[in-house]
C-alpha cells in the first residue's frame, strides 16, 4: 500500500488507531537499555573502527547486557579476526532526525580524536513510523544522515539496517499492527532504494531474522536470537569487505 492509501486509511480508522495507540503506550512494558561498555577496544588482527548508530534496537533494548545485544554479538563474531575500536551512539526513542543531530554533535563536540570509522551500522525507523513522520521527510532525513556519515566519517562500508516486521509485533493490536507494519514496509522500500544510490553502502533486511519471530517480553523489541542473527548478517558483510 502506498502512502496516499495509508493516509486515507488513517483518516477512516483514525479514532480506532488513536485509541489503540494510547492503550499500547499504557500497557507495554518499558525495558531499560542493557548495561555494559559502549566504547572500547577488543580483539586481535586487522584494525577496524566500528560505529553503531540508532534507536533502542541499536542500544540493545530487549536483553540485559551489551554482550547479548547487537554490539556485543558483532564484537564476539569478529574479534578473532579484527582488532575493533567500537563506539555505540544509540538512544531509546530516537528518530532519524534525533540520530542526525546527535551524530553532528558528537562530531563537533565529543570526538576529539580521529573521527574516521571503517564501518558504520545504522538502525532507525520504528520511532519514525510510530511518530508518523511522512515518507518525504523520512527520505530527506535518511539521505542527509547517509551523506553526513560518508562526508564526515569516511567509512569503507555503511550498513543500513531495515525496519523490523512491525506487522508481527505481539504488542500491537489489529488494525494498528497492520497499519504500522505497512508504513514500515514503505520505509524499508525507501531505505533500500536510497542505499543503492550511495557507494560502499549496503541495505540489510532484518524482517526475516529470525523466523519464527523472536521478541523480548515487551512484545516490541528484538529478542536475543534476533540480535544474534542480525549481528551475524552484519559480520558477514564486514568480512566480505576485508
Amino acid at each position: 500500500m502506498k502512502a496516499v492509501g495509508l493516509s486515507c486509511l488513517k483518516y477512516s480508522l483514525g479514532p480506532i488507531l488513536w485509541l489503540q495507540g494510547q492503550q499500547v503506550r499504557k500497557r507495554t512494558l518499558i525495558l531499560p537499555e542493557p548495561t555494559g561498555a559502549r566504547n572500547g577496544q577488543v580483539g586481535s588482527g586487522e584494525s577496524m573502527r566500528l560505529l553503531i548508530l540508532g534507536d533502542s534496537s541499536a542500544a540493545g533494548v530487549g536483553v540485559d547486557i551489551q554482550q547479548h545485544a547487537l554490539l556485543g554479538q558483532i564484537l564476539q563474531t569478529l574479534q578473532a579476526d579484527f582488532q575493533i575500536s567500537y563506539q555505540l551512539q544509540a538512544k531509546t526513542g530516537a528518530k532519524t532526525g534525533d540520530a542526525l543531530m546527535g551524530l553532528q554533535y558528537a562530531i563537533d563536540k565529543q570526538w576529539t580524536d580521529d573521527r574516521v570509522f571503517d564501518v558504520v551500522v545504522t538502525a532507525l525507523g520504528v520511532n519514525d513510523v510510530t511518530g508518523q513522520i511522512s515518507v518525504k521527510k523520512w527520505r530527506q532525513q535518511q539521505q542527509l544522515l547517509i551523506k553526513t556519515i560518508h562526508n564526515k566519517l569516511k567509512p569503507k562500508l555503511v550498513i543500513i539496517s531495515g525496519l523490523p516486521p512491525m506487522h508481527l509485533f505481539p504488542a500491537l493490536p489489529t488494525p494498528l499492527r497492520q497499519y504500522l507494519g505497512s508504513w514500515a514496509t514503505l520505509f524499508n522500500n525507501e531505505l533500500q532504494t536510497l542505499s543503492g544510490k550511495f557507494p560502499q553502502t549496503s541495505f540489510l533486511a532484518v524482517r526475516n531474522l529470525p523466523q519464527p519471530l523472536d521478541v523480548a517480553n515487551d512484545g516490541f523489541h528484538p529478542g536475543p536470537k534476533t540480535y544474534q542473527k542480525w549481528a551475524q548478517a552484519v559480520a558477514d558483510l564486514i568480512k566480505n569487505l576485508s
